[in-house]
């Protein structure tokens, strides 16, 4: 951190681009595209496929509810 302005006039001397290219769309379209590999994974049907198995165990079914909640957490967390 102590040299990072003579960082960054050595890079802009030598012509590169180190403008910040961050904005709302493109963070909207990264989430957007993020989403759709989750949705699209094979383990949303392999939950669902294991959820119906275990239909008639309350305690099983229970403890996945448990931990989608803190996985839900960890995600919230982490947008945060």
């Amino acid at each position: 951190m102590n040299y990072q302005p003579e960082i960054k006039d050595y890079l802009e001397n030598r012509k590169y681009d180190i403008s910040i290219k961050i904005n709302p769309s493109l963070i909207c379209n990264n989430f957007e595209k993020t989403r759709q590999k989750v949705c699209q994974s094979d383990t949303f049907k392999q939950d669902i496929h294991l959820r119906k198995q275990l239909d008639s165990s309350t305690t099983n079914i229970d403890k996945i509810n448990n931990k989608d909640l803190k996985a839900k957490d960890k995600i919230i967390n982490i947008t945060k």
